[in-house]
């Protein structure tokens, strides 16, 4: 098994990658581009599926954050492909991955002080 560490770094990357794709960009950019939607739902994708790899222990010690909403997403944009509301997945990427990536940092900070795995 991977080290949740890694996880809760992917997620870090996951969500630097969602800002730096959307970074300059419009709703109406983001819409009308298939290619960075692509992109950014592939880093949602990852950072749900990293999120569900960590354990429960750690999630009842960050329990402030919105760990089955983040996983759901992940669902969502994977099974739900034909129907994605993409103005949903652009006011997460904007609103929410800031967000969840500034509480996985925190996380990381208190379980993991050495910076290590």
């Amino acid at each position: 098994m991977r080290p949740e560490y890694l996880y809760l770094s992917d997620i870090v990357d996951a969500a630097d990658a969602v800002s730096q794709f959307i970074h300059e960009h419009s709703r109406e950019d983001f819409m009308s581009d298939y290619q960075l939607r692509s992109a950014v739902i592939y880093q949602m994708i990852i950072i749900g599926e990293a999120l569900s790899h960590i354990s429960f222990e750690v999630r009842a010690r960050h329990s402030h954050i919105h760990w089955a909403e983040a996983i759901g997403l992940r669902h969502y944009a994977a099974h739900g492909y034909f129907s994605i509301d993409w103005g949903i997945i652009w006011d997460t990427a904007v609103d929410d991955v800031p967000v969840i990536r500034e509480q996985i940092v925190a996380v990381i900070k208190s379980e993991y002080p050495e910076g290590s795995g």
